[in-house]
């Protein structure tokens, strides 16, 4: 941990944004913010700064009045422009009178050095090297005055050792966003009614698009998500007069107060490189507060962002507005016209301030206040998380993580076991479901979801395990029928009770070599284990209906055999193409 600037005596800085007198400290002039590093190329008392090496810069204060922003610069000296180039800037609110304000460098996205403007920008180098101004800065209409103790850089663990912050205790997220993989139709978004600032009232849908002069409206694309999926889809006008002209909105039935929490998850990408700025707002269009989340790099490959984020007193109501919106500003370079994508949108909050308006919304994405996931990367999007194991039947009987890529729903990746035409046993072929961390108890009620299909159709039988391999009972999804499997994917879904015979078990383990001569592959994604709250449990329900041909879209609206998309029938979904 490195002290970045000591001071003889504490420094009195009286801010005040909207004055027109100059103050001079240090031998710096500033009048609505003050810079406080790096000048002339190098940092002020210290030497060789390698910022890549820490987690946080962070400040120590005391005496605030008025409101103050601590922020850092990333910016890069242009030869051919004769000037530093600012990309980025990351601010964090001081909150209350005395205490310690951090901002977390960002290491991840990048800059191009050289003279070499891309799209208005310069990429290729982490933005942790290219920290070049502290500032502080005063954001109320009537003066701040602020006493600077102290300004650090280190790392995670020594930030909060200093600012004497603990582990934070598990937090159970509550994801408020409907149709946030974008697979369902455009309606099944609909939160429900909102009223405006002024006084109209409006549908408010969980994203939605704004490009000038149209009305708002949800565009999801075929084939334009991650992996191929579906996404939400917006394009930037050409030569629009302000960054706002087109924009994309994420919206919550929640209403949030000075410190609550929201855990914000999506994939993003554009067309082209884009820098994007975000502000909260009330409903879509009723701007309360301009630090958002910062500012977005956009590339032509997709990203992910999933950051926690605290609201202060002004994000959460800036202008007089009760913030439930993200939005993003997608006309930042006024020039470029380009399209913007966001995929696997979550808008989670803490579920202990919901309100019985956020569980419902919870309870129809299907997770109700309390739901715990029992399984890591159901998807197979991301690495092994010790949760799906394979067992081929000419693998020697191997526990193995095979999960391949374009086999999986919409051609994302899927784990595939291979049963052999010659096995012995049906477990010889085998693949099993496992709740590491959770042995499932009297009375406990879950939910488990799965997409399967087969090169060849098939029937398999689950069972109960404690550990993949240790067998406690013949039924667990089913009632003792066999799994069917078909070369179409289906889902499959059942909700259950934890009996006598079942207690201990961690585990869903599939025989997948049942038909001893049948050589095959078996694709399993999107899975999930839900183990229920009290509020949402159902007793012993299966996926299977009464078969009536009656096909439904996921707004649950009738639809005809021309309609194109995800639909229900019987039970089951599907893509119509």
């Amino acid at each position: 941990m490195k002290k970045l600037f000591t001071f003889i005596a504490a420094m009195l800085l009286s801010v005040n944004s909207f004055a027109s007198e100059e103050v001079k400290w240090g031998g710096l002039e500033w009048k609505t913010y003050e810079n406080i590093g790096q000048w002339g190329g190098t940092w002020s008392g210290v030497d060789n700064l390698d910022w890549t090496a820490y987690d946080y810069v962070w400040m120590k204060y005391s005496g605030m009045t008025g409101a103050v922003n601590f922020g850092i610069n990333y910016s890069e000296w242009v030869a051919d422009h004769g000037s530093w180039v600012e990309f980025k800037n990351a601010t964090a609110a001081c909150e209350g009178a005395e205490g310690y304000v951090a901002i977390k460098l960002d290491k991840n996205t990048t800059y191009v050095n050289g003279d070499a403007e891309v799209d208005g920008q310069f990429k290729g180098d982490v933005y942790a090297k290219h920290v070049r101004e502290i500032f502080i800065q005063g954001t109320s209409a009537n003066a701040s005055s602020i006493t600077i103790e102290g300004i650090w850089v280190g790392t995670e663990k020594e930030y909060k050792e200093a600012a004497g912050i603990g582990e934070e205790p598990d937090v159970k997220w509550m994801n408020l966003t409907l149709n946030g993989d974008c697979e369902g139709a455009p309606e099944s978004g609909l939160i429900g009614k909102g009223t405006m600032k002024s006084g109209a009232e409006v549908d408010v849908y969980s994203f939605v698009c704004r490009e000038s002069g149209k009305p708002d409206y949800v565009n999801i694309i075929d084939g334009a998500g991650k992996n191929g999926t579906r996404a939400a889809v917006v394009h930037s006008v050409d030569n629009a007069a302000n960054e706002w002209d087109t924009q994309f909105f994420i919206t919550t039935s929640h209403k949030f107060e000075a410190g609550q929490k929201v855990h914000l998850k999506f994939d993003y990408k554009a067309d082209a490189n884009a820098t994007v700025g975000t502000q909260w707002h009330a409903l879509p269009g009723d701007y309360n507060f301009y630090i958002g989340i910062g500012d977005l790099s956009f590339k032509p490959e997709w990203q992910t962002y999933d950051e926690i984020i605290t609201l202060n007193a002004q994000q959460a109501s800036g202008d007089g507005g009760v913030t439930q919106t993200l939005a993003f500003n997608l006309n930042n370079n006024k020039a470029l016209a380009t399209n913007f994508y966001f995929d696997n949108i979550e808008f989670c909050i803490d579920e202990t301030v919901a309100t019985d308006e956020d569980k419902e919304i919870a309870a129809r994405i299907g997770g109700g206040s309390g739901d715990q996931e029992l399984i890591l990367n159901g998807d197979c999007e991301g690495e092994d998380g010790g949760c799906l194991l394979s067992k081929n039947g000419d693998g020697g009987g191997q526990f193995i993580w095979n999960v391949q890529e374009g086999v999986g729903v919409n051609g994302s990746k899927a784990a595939v076991v291979h049963s052999i035409s010659n096995a012995a046993n049906g477990w010889d072929s085998q693949f099993f479901i496992y709740a590491k961390d959770h042995q499932f108890a009297l009375g406990e009620k879950y939910k488990f979801t799965m997409w399967i299909r087969a090169d060849k159709p098939a029937a398999a039988s689950a069972q109960a395990h404690n550990a993949p391999g240790e067998y406690k009972h013949w039924r667990i999804i089913t009632d003792g029928s066999n799994v069917n499997f078909t070369t179409e994917w289906t889902e499959f879904t059942y909700e259950g009770t934890v009996d006598a015979d079942l207690v201990g078990v961690s585990t869903i383990a599939f025989n997948l070599n049942d038909d001893k001569t049948l050589e095959n592959n078996y694709y399993f994604d999107n899975i999930s284990w839900l183990l229920l709250s009290d509020d949402t449990a159902v007793e012993l329900v299966t996926a299977t209906r009464p078969m009536t041909g009656i096909r439904y879209n996921l707004a649950g609206q009738k639809v005809d055999a021309s309609y194109k998309g995800i639909v229900i029938q019987d039970g089951k979904k599907f893509i119509v193409k």
